[in-house]
């Protein structure tokens, strides 16, 4: 794939190095001719020395023809900006970086006014994983979907557990509204039904809605966060 980069930070480089290394095409524009050329000599892209918010600067990029544009700068709007022009040039996927909590309200994400194909707010991405460790310690993975309505946890069962020899029939009886999708033994994956008998070590994968999530977690977990410094 054609891959255009705005922003040559250091995630910036990072994505460069990863997205050469999957043998796509990548294109970077970044202001800053050392640090452009620092790059494009390290991994052997094309580089563009200018504003990616700049109409001619995109079309030498020949934006009208990528296939992902990716604006990374450390300027929220010139990410935005540079993305809507993309966009509107013939860019097929647009992705935005933004730090400023007033871009990831409902118009900017849900209803995206702006067209992004994607927008990552990676302080608030941190912060929410920081809460997820706060909320479920002992969860070994946490994912949320439909804007946070349903939860998927991945939870290592001790031996010391109550859930140890219960059949999954029977822990649909005390959690009714939890579905145990999957479940990981000895490096091996499967789909149960109600006969699975649940063993120490097993890795379980539950989805619910997080208020469910939360009383499952509350109600077997050994450890609790009681201090935390950040």
């Amino acid at each position: 794939m054609k891959i255009i980069v705005v922003g040559s930070g250091k995630v910036g480089a990072a994505l460069c190095r990863s997205l050469v290394a999957e043998k796509h095409d990548v294109v970077l524009i970044e202001q800053n001719e050392a640090v452009l050329n620092h790059i494009t000599k390290r991994y052997d892209i094309m580089g563009i020395v200018g504003n990616g918010a700049n109409f001619k600067i995109l079309e030498q990029a020949d934006v009208a023809h990528c296939d992902i544009f990716i604006a990374m700068t450390e300027q929220d709007e010139v990410n935005m900006v540079s993305a809507v022009l993309a966009k509107k040039m013939g860019a097929k996927e647009t992705i935005v970086r933004v730090r400023n909590p007033e871009y990831s309200n409902a118009y900017f994400k849900e209803k995206n006014i702006l067209g992004f194909s994607l927008m990552v707010n990676p302080e608030l991405l941190a912060a929410r994983y920081i809460a997820n460790i706060i909320d479920f310690p002992n969860a070994l993975s946490l994912e949320h979907f439909a804007n946070g309505r349903v939860t998927l946890m991945e939870f290592k069962i001790k031996p010391e557990s109550h859930l140890c020899q219960m059949s999954l029939s029977q822990f649909r009886k005390h959690f009714p509204h939890v579905i145990i999708c999957a479940i990981e033994r000895e490096g091996k994956l499967s789909i149960p039904d109600g006969d699975f008998i649940l063993q120490p070590s097993d890795k379980i994968f539950l989805t619910g809605n997080r208020s469910e999530i939360v009383r499952f977690h509350n109600k077997i977990r050994p450890r609790v966060i009681k201090s935390l410094m950040i």
